[in-house]
């Protein structure tokens, strides 16, 4: 018996460590970096000190975010979050540098990015890759490329052009801007518009970060669930700084995978939040909680076509304020796992995605909104607007390339969108 046991025992051992030596030699050419070089480990065991601090609990108005008198909201500082392994800046993004960033000499390419979660993410997971390629292009070579996030999850415009205009104002001078959208424009619009009953420009989680009572006891529980998420996350980072898994391979990739899927966890519970309150709107807003109600509709195909046209019209603005720069600019319609006959889905994307189902709120904008949008770029292009669709520079690669049901890529996804974001910048951005 004892025999048995010792054979089990050691064939367990044996298989975690060919896991691990897989997973390090998966994670090294993912990454490009050498997994269990030092700093590598000092960088994750700083990202854990940081998701195990106390005190992001103690208040909730989204407390993972910081009203903007501009920008509707930015990530908040006090909280020393990360995101995808990058912490916010006091700009209120994910990045090293800040918003306002200034080049230490004329040798920096300093590239401004906009738009929402995905163009943000673009700039974690898929920096290095963006970096690599725009330097290695002959108008930048031999200079070192800087990128400056001016991205938020949920963004949608105007806040890019606001975002632009602002930062501009504040002394910002990029040798050349991205902007990545189009998406949020098709969710949020028509869902302010047609459910939440407010100004549909508004930012998409107006009605959680604006006034409202708290003393629904499903708004409470959503509010609750998030916060338990967020502890039991932190809980989990504090765990794994004690007993030093953070040091193998396998166990940051699993510890990866539990914290993306907290991340997605947390989102559900928020877009249940804004719907409950959205649920509690239905008559009895105040005015701080509608805004001015500039156009509204009751029509779905209504409320996609006006949103198209917003996008269009702060397109069009936007691009004119950069050109009259004289700084390059490349405008990217966001790719999307469900734009009809664009990508086949794997086995995991077809698991993980949201299907036809009459019931989910987010199914039919994402799919028949493309077609809104995509009619709109020739006229942003009669305009002098360099836009692009990077669905078409994407292709269809057969591997699974998004990490969720929400258009949000993994790593192989945004190395292939770092790549079709380069190549759109060479043929499409009038470089100098």
């Amino acid at each position: 018996m004892s025999r048995q046991l010792m054979v089990s025992g050691v064939s367990i051992v044996v298989c975690l460590l060919l896991l691990e030596v897989i997973t390090a030699a998966l994670l090294w050419k993912q990454t490009g970096t050498f997994p269990y070089a030092r700093p590598v480990l000092k960088a994750y065991k700083q990202e854990l000190r940081e998701l195990a601090r106390p005190g992001e609990q103690k208040t909730y108005r989204h407390p993972a975010l910081a009203l903007h008198p501009y920008l509707g909201y930015i990530s908040n500082f006090d909280l020393s979050q990360t995101h995808k392994g990058q912490r916010n800046n006091r700009s209120g993004f994910f990045s090293e540098v800040e918003a306002v960033y200034q080049p230490a000499d004329t040798n920096e390419y300093v590239v401004a990015v906009l738009g929402g979660s995905v163009a943000a993410q673009l700039c974690i997971l898929g920096g290095e890759h963006l970096k690599a390629g725009l330097e290695a292009l002959p108008q930048i070579a031999g200079r070192k490329v800087v990128i400056v996030p001016l991205c938020q999850g949920g963004y949608k415009q105007p806040q890019q052009l606001i975002a632009f205009a602002y930062h501009d104002a504040l002394g910002l001078r990029p040798d050349l801007v991205i902007n990545i959208d189009g998406v949020n424009e098709m969710l949020f619009f028509q869902n302010n518009a047609l459910n939440n009953h407010i100004e549909p420009s508004y930012p998409w989680n107006w009605l959680s970060i604006s006034p409202m009572p708290d003393q629904d006891p499903e708004v409470m529980r959503a509010k609750l669930a998030i916060v338990d998420l967020r502890e039991a996350r932190a809980n989990r980072a504090a765990a794994l700084m004690k007993n030093r898994l953070y040091k193998s391979a396998l166990g940051r990739l699993i510890i990866e995978r539990l914290d993306d899927r907290a991340e997605f966890l947390e989102a559900e519970a928020a877009v249940q939040l804004e719907a409950r309150m959205a649920e509690l709107s239905e008559g009895h807003l105040t005015y701080p909680q509608t805004g001015p109600l500039h156009w509204t509709t009751d029509s779905f195909e209504a409320a996609m076509a006006e949103s198209a046209a917003v996008w269009r019209r702060a397109g069009i603005t936007l691009n004119g304020m950069i050109r009259a720069r004289g700084i390059p600019y490349l405008h990217g319609l966001q790719p999307n796992q469900y734009f009809p006959g664009t990508r086949t889905l794997t086995d995991w994307e077809k698991d993980n995605a949201y299907t036809d189902d009459p019931d989910s709120e987010f199914y039919r904008p994402l799919s028949e909104g493309y077609a809104y949008f995509t009619n709109e770029i020739p006229a942003l292009r009669e305009a002098g607007v360099p836009i692009v669709n990077l669905t078409d520079y994407l292709g269809d690669p057969p591997i699974t390339i998004y990490s969720d049901n929400f258009s949000h890529f993994n790593h192989d996804g945004n190395r292939l969108l770092a790549e079709a974001v380069v190549r759109a910048v060479a043929e499409a951005a009038n470089l100098k």
